[in-house]
């Protein structure tokens, strides 16, 4: 994914939350945090950027919630896997 190495957190984010293929989105998801992490360390206690930060906050908390629905599907799709193959 080195064509993301200069797209902003928010363009990666919005990639990421689009994705339908699951490896895809997996993929996006982990370059979006590592630049919603980026992004937060350069903005740390600078109180201008206050709603920037705010927002970083809220597109983690949405990265976090795609990871468990995809640690759901994943689980599902084993537990339907092993009950096949018992």
């Amino acid at each position: 994914m080195s064509d993301l190495k200069f797209v902003s957190w928010q363009e990666i984010y919005q990639k990421a939350v689009a994705e339908t293929d699951r490896e895809k989105q997996r993929q996006l998801v982990q370059h979006a945090d590592f630049a919603i992490f980026q992004r937060q360390q350069k903005l740390y206690n600078c109180i201008q950027y206050r709603e920037e930060l705010n927002a970083l906050n809220v597109a983690t908390e949405t990265l976090r919630a795609i990871k468990h629905k995809g640690r759901e599907v994943e689980k599902t799709v084993w537990l339907r896997f092993r009950a096949k193959s018992a």
